[in-house]
């Protein structure tokens, strides 16, 4: 397995042998800058994999991210669609309203990019989801 981050903020692994890119979102992000090299290490993890990869991201920001920083996950959705995704499994830890809102922005930005996500409520649902 091969590993990516910046403390804080993200965790980035690509595991070449399940043909699986994991993404941790941790914390709350107010601006790109804050995550310089996030898309170079999303890229870099993704272009190990082979298409017909599989995704599992957890999300432990409790709020929507802002939109200069969607824009961010918006590009890398994009990249990993023309790597050949075939599903993402999210794990959002969220609660309450952000929670809601947090799907919506899934939602949306999913659309946007022509990601096909589904949301689990905890990270075996998905892993097994995921292995199918």
């Amino acid at each position: 397995m091969v590993k990516y981050e910046k403390k804080d903020f993200y965790e980035i692994k690509a595991d070449p042998e399940k043909n699986r890119l994991y993404l941790s979102i941790l914390g709350h992000w107010t601006s790109p800058e804050e995550v310089p090299d996030y898309v170079e290490h999303f890229k870099k993890a993704v272009d190990i994999l082979k298409p017909g990869l599989t995704s599992y991201t957890l999300i432990e920001d409790a709020k929507p991210p802002k939109l200069s920083v969607q824009g961010l996950h918006k590009a890398n959705q994009k990249y990993v669609n023309a790597k050949g995704i075939t599903k993402t499994g999210v794990v959002l830890a969220g609660k309450g309203i952000g929670k809601i809102l947090q799907k919506v922005t899934l939602a949306v930005v999913g659309k946007l990019s022509g990601l096909d996500q589904k949301i689990f409520e905890t990270e075996e649902e998905a892993i097994v989801w995921l292995d199918e």
